[in-house]
């Protein structure tokens, strides 16, 4: 009679198999450790990126300008921003002011939208200033939008105005 030799129990496998098993084992928690290494240097990337625009804004004359004649603009009755749209006025320095602000909000809502900014820094930084400044700049981009006749969907800006009803729905909160 042959005697068939025993079943290996798992144990005996496991021994055997010890080399494989480890190099399995050392793989999974190296592509682990490699998966958050990864995902934090991107959110480290996106603050850091959010943090060089809102300085680099600061240091930008043509935007504190912009933003101190686009104030200005919102508190005189007397002026409508929406005429700085119209072809006559598109080249003046007004409609310049107020494109060169929305050009740079639109800019930064893209930004966010694509993960390069961190919308968590934008917002904590400038939630006020870009909430308050989409209001101001609103009835030019409208009119821009009827102007602009070969573009019938409206597409001007509409990030930034995506962005400003996004944080209007989830407010700052307070600290």
């Amino acid at each position: 009679m042959d005697e068939s030799p025993l079943p290996i129990t798992l144990v005996e496998l496991l021994w055997q198999g010890r080399g494989a098993l480890a190099i399995l084992v050392s793989a999974t928690l190296a592509s682990i450790f490699a998966f958050f290494s990864i995902r934090s240097s991107r959110k480290i990337a996106r603050v850091k990126n959010a943090s060089d625009m809102l300085f680099a804004s600061k240091r930008d004359d043509k935007f504190v300008g912009g933003m101190k004649q686009l104030r200005a603009y919102s508190n005189d009755p007397d002026v409508d921003v929406a005429k700085f749209a119209y072809p006559d006025n598109f080249l003046s320095l007004e409609a310049e002011h107020i494109r060169y602000i929305a050009n740079h909000f639109e800019r930064v809502a893209v930004c966010i939208d694509n993960g390069v900014f961190d919308e968590k820094t934008v917002k904590e930084a400038w939630y006020t200033m870009i909430v308050n400044t989409w209001p101001q700049v609103e009835p030019y981009v409208n009119m821009l939008r009827v102007q602009v006749q070969h573009d019938k969907r409206g597409t001007h800006y509409q990030a930034f105005e995506a962005l400003v009803v996004r944080w209007k729905k989830s407010p700052l909160k307070k600290k």
